[in-house]
């Protein structure tokens, strides 16, 4: 051991060390304890052994392990390091990607990949906006000029792809689900708006676009083996939403684009359906455009199917608001519009040119009749049916049937005769066939009435004329009429009533003829007579003649007796007989009433009083007086 020598002459030297470690003395003996190195052993490195807190580390330590180049580590349930299978880096972009297995074992809902962001505010934050999943590409950031994908598609953001090749059945199939829950029903809350999905984009200037651009696509190819069920449906777009609050407008969709201008030949559509359809079985239907609201009730509003209200400020000489071309249906039924209801029109309905009808199947059928409370009911159509059923009692049944009108042109050497009917061109046709069955009654019906109303609201001004009926015929100069009729009634396939009259006017208004008046006999009135009657005249009343009477005049007076003249025992004459044993009275249905026997005439003044007649007279009676004067 080392040994330290302080004795004088040893050569220590002046200033020498004289103590070690609390060690003095002539001789020091210096140890690995004396100077605290008691655990020094003089090991080699190589054989130095660890301390307990470096064994403890190493015992921590992860194993070596392996994985697939570019794989992706993480942690597994023993908190070991372990390769991820499915995922990998990408040695062109250095992207995550991922090839996920996946085995369902009917665990129930199962997250591939699922992010939940609890967002707790710690102030108001107004402008403070988060992006759940952002994407951001930029091409051509560096400005090379090459191009980039431009043979096909450049980029793609979101692109899903589902494939099924098994034999095994799947669920609904979802792309994209949107969800949200607002407010808890209690605490008032305001939201500025939600937005589903948007698409914005700026094409600046000097871009050309070679394809489309198209805001949503909806294109499956479905095989010709496929099964649809009857309960399938498809829907491309649909709007389900339920509001059970007032809203303030809704549009299910709108078009609202601003456009400069519209290229040459090429067009603008705001909806376009084109399918190709090969076939229809069964009862099946195609509507190009269904519309079936069900509305409860409207307050002061209104409701318009299909609103068209264009603003074209100049041009637009060729402007059409619905177009409509049936010319490639090959049908037996085929109707360009189908209207049930009826059509205003508030401006002119012109035909520019000739209007061409091949087939015309106008008919319209009431079925039943119905009761219309007072006001008639109309049926605007070429053709109407109306229809009482079968053992059905029905008040206010009154019905008009409003048909049409025709232009009439005979070209030159035209030559047209009519048929059996004798109507030739008619301008107004109102035929009315009438079907009666057993047991049924109806007590007026007419070919046609015309009406005129003074309505209630009035509160004054002046009417020169009025004319229930009218029909005037403007003459050209040209054309040779060689007869006119302004009325004319005839039976021309027997008389079909028991009681016919071609005019019958019963309203007790004054009646005007300023031409002349035949009656009976030739059409031809002969002439100097303004009233030329072929046949016998009977005047029921007063005649009075002031240019005087070639001969007697025979007056027939047809009476029907009343209570009062019973009390009475008399009636007045419209005239005073000539010679009064001459007058006759015959009871209807009775018998013929002797001169002094059965009544008596005094002046104007037919009496049976005490005689005959009174015994047998009664209220209702009819009877016919005849005498001359």
């Amino acid at each position: 051991m080392p040994i330290i020598d302080n004795r004088p002459g040893a050569g220590g030297g002046g200033g020498g060390v004289t103590s070690v470690n609390g060690d003095v003395g002539p001789l020091v003996v210096i140890t690995k304890a004396n100077i605290g190195l008691g655990n020094v052993t003089n090991t080699s490195d190589a054989n130095k052994p660890v301390s307990t807190a470096q064994q403890t580390a190493i015992d921590l330590k992860q194993e070596a392990f392996t994985g697939t180049a570019n794989g992706v580590a993480g942690f597994d349930a023993a908190g070991e390091i372990t390769s991820i299978d499915g995922f990998s880096i990408s040695t062109i972009t250095g992207g995550l990607l991922e090839d996920l297995p996946f085995e369902p074992d009917n665990n129930g809902y199962v997250a591939i990949k699922q992010l939940t962001l609890n967002v707790r505010p710690l102030q108001n934050s107004p402008n403070e906006s988060i992006d759940v999943q952002s994407y951001t590409v930029e091409l051509d950031q560096s400005d090379s000029g090459f191009s980039q994908g431009d043979s096909g598609t450049a980029v793609t953001i979101l692109n899903n792809n589902i494939n099924h090749s098994g034999s095994g059945d799947v669920g609904d199939i979802v792309f994209i689900k949107n969800f949200f829950s607002l407010g808890n029903g209690v605490d008032p809350i305001e939201v500025k708006g939600i937005s589903y999905s948007y698409g914005f984009g700026d094409v600046n200037a000097n871009v050309t676009i070679l394809g489309a651009i198209q805001g949503y696509g909806f294109q499956p190819n479905v095989d010709a083996l496929a099964i649809l069920v009857a309960a399938s449906y498809i829907n491309a777009f649909y709007d389900f939403a339920i509001f059970d609050c007032d809203i303030s407008n809704y549009t299910s969709f709108t078009a609202s684009p601003t456009i400069a201008g519209v290229q040459n030949n090429r067009n603008y559509t705001a909806f376009n359906a084109n399918p190709n359809i090969t076939e229809f079985i069964g009862n099946a239907n195609f509507s190009g455009f269904s519309l079936t609201p069900i509305i409860d009730s409207f307050d002061t509003g209104y409701f318009v199917g299909i609103n068209i209200n264009p603003t074209v400020n100049t041009g637009g000489d060729n402007s059409t608001g619905m177009r409509i071309n049936m010319s490639g249906v090959s049908a037996t039924n085929v109707k360009a519009m189908d209207i049930t209801g009826n059509v205003s029109i508030n401006g002119d309905l012109s035909f520019t040119g000739a209007l061409s009808i091949g087939q015309l199947n106008a008919f319209y059928e009431i079925s039943p009749v119905i009761n219309g409370g007072g006001i008639p009911t109309t049926v605007h159509s070429l053709i109407s049916a109306v229809v009482a059923a079968n053992g059905v009692t029905t008040a206010n049944c009154d019905t008009i049937g409003v048909n049409t009108a025709m232009l009439v042109t005979l070209e030159d050497n035209s030559v047209n005769t009519s048929g059996g009917f004798g109507l030739g061109f008619t301008a107004l046709a109102l035929p009315c066939v009438v079907i009666t069955k057993s047991g049924s009654t109806l007590d007026y019906m007419s070919g046609a009435t015309f009406a005129l109303s003074f309505d209630g609201t009035s509160t004054g001004g002046t009417i020169g004329q009025t004319y229930g009926g009218r029909a005037v015929v403007i003459p050209n100069g040209i054309t040779t009429l060689n007869r006119h009729y302004g009325w004319f009634a005839d039976l021309p396939f027997g008389d079909p009533a028991d009681d016919s009259w071609g005019f019958y006017e019963s309203g007790h208004s004054k009646n005007f003829m300023s031409a002349p008046l035949k009656i009976g006999g030739a059409d031809v009135p002969e002439v100097g007579f303004d009233l030329d009657v072929q046949g016998n005249a009977k005047i029921r009343g007063t005649l009075t003649v002031v240019g005087g009477i070639a001969g007697n005049t025979a007056v027939t007076y047809k009476y029907v007796l009343q209570a009062a003249d019973i009390a009475a025992k008399e009636i007045t004459l419209p005239s005073t007989p000539l010679t009064p044993s001459d007058v006759t009275l015959d009871v209807i249905g009775g018998i013929q009433q002797g001169y002094t026997t059965d009544f008596t005439v005094t002046g104007n003044v037919l009496s049976w009083d005490t005689l005959g007649y009174e015994t047998i007279a009664e209220a209702g009676d009819s009877f016919v007086v005849v005498y001359k004067i």
